[in-house]
């Protein structure tokens, strides 16, 4: 039981959809006690930045602004997984 509070302290996600494109939004802990970000993409593609965060709500909320700011589209892609689609 103590694994699985762990590990729900550990993460925090959110999934999104915008214009029928699905995003998960996940902010993991490191070992550094900063948040990491990962958006990944309905076929499975991450995007991840490399700076980290404060906090896990702060990670989440720096994705959300880039996807307002650049556009969902710039989370589709997937030009080296071409095989996904065939």
């Amino acid at each position: 039981m103590d694994d699985k509070k762990r590990f729900l302290q550990d993460e925090l996600s959110k999934e999104i959809r915008v214009d029928g494109i699905e995003l998960t939004l996940i902010a993991n802990l490191t070992g550094e006690d900063k948040w990491q970000l990962s958006v990944v993409n309905n076929y499975g593609v991450f995007t991840k930045w490399t700076d980290c965060f404060p906090t896990a709500q702060q990670a989440i909320n720096r994705a959300l602004s880039a996807i307002v700011e650049e556009g969902i589209e710039e989370f589709m892609g997937y030009e080296d997984f071409g095989y996904l689609y065939d």
